[in-house]
């Protein structure tokens, strides 16, 4: 039987809460008494009151001190918190003139017990009567806990876009396309020199190629487009050579006109320097 007994107080303290802290609020209208337990507290809650004091169990819980605090206020003027076998026992000196409210927190950790002025003087309590609880309270105990279910559904957004990105990286490279520009698409059209003569030491006729599109141009001192071609571009330096002098009179006028500006534009270099030297 004893056996029996203390397999029952084991289970009870091993499936029950504990009362892990509480804190006490005094303001003109209401005196909050908030208590917090290690697991969410689904234990039954009694009183039992008297002409001044009132004793309120909480089934199922411990508290693993012994308490007792003295209030200066109209509602309240001292009470007790300590262990009583498997319940806790809060023992309260109130007047008749005040009533008791309990409300639990969503997650059922917290428990506050609220002391105001009643509407009427409360009947004295020969036995024991269970106190119910109001709508579930959202108090700062809770903040902990919302926050950090926020936290967590934040990080695990965030591993999931860097989850979606590397997945999207490696079927781009897996299947060798650019990220700017879609399958089968062409880089711009590529320019090549096919074909050159020097003229003389600072000038020279290239052939240029430019996708389908040929181009003669006279680079060097100034860079001057001499023609277009299509189709009936040179196709070797035969030809191209061929080409240059069939159409050496025009050159040699590209070549003097040229030579005469680069002339006129050094003299005018000239003179500008030495007007301002003079000055």
């Amino acid at each position: 039987m004893r056996a029996l007994l203390i397999l029952a107080v084991l289970a009870q303290l091993l499936f029950g809460s504990t009362i892990l802290t509480f804190k006490l609020y005094e303001r003109d209208d209401r005196v909050d008494v908030l208590l917090t337990f290690d697991t969410p507290y689904e234990g039954r809650i009694s009183q039992k009151r008297s002409d001044t004091t009132t004793y309120i169990t909480f089934n199922d819980a411990t508290y693993d001190q012994s308490i007792t605090k003295t209030v200066n206020s109209k509602f309240i003027s001292a009470f007790t918190l300590a262990s009583q076998g498997t319940s806790a026992l809060m023992s309260i000196q109130m007047p008749q003139t005040a009533q008791l409210s309990v409300s639990k927190t969503v997650d059922n950790y917290g428990l506050r017990l609220r002391f105001e002025a009643g509407t009427s003087a409360l009947p004295t309590l020969k036995e024991s009567t269970a106190l119910s609880t109001t709508t579930p309270l959202v108090t700062n105990e809770n903040a902990p806990s919302m926050l950090n279910t926020q936290y967590i559904i934040v990080i695990a957004l965030l591993f999931i876009g860097v989850g979606v990105l590397f997945w999207v990286k490696r079927r781009v490279q897996k299947e060798g396309n650019s990220w700017l520009f879609a399958a089968g698409t062409k880089a711009a059209n590529e320019v090549r020199i096919l074909f050159q003569k020097n003229l003389d030491a600072h000038n020279r006729v290239v052939m240029i190629e430019v996708g389908t599109k040929h181009y003669l141009a006279l680079v060097g001192n100034s860079n001057v487009l001499l023609d277009t071609f299509g189709d009936e571009a040179p196709v070797s330096q035969e030809n191209f050579d061929a080409m240059l002098r069939q159409n050496k009179t025009q050159l040699d006028k590209y070549m003097e006109l040229d030579n005469r500006t680069s002339t006129q534009d050094a003299l005018d270099a000239y003179k500008e320097k030495a007007s301002l030297e003079r000055y």
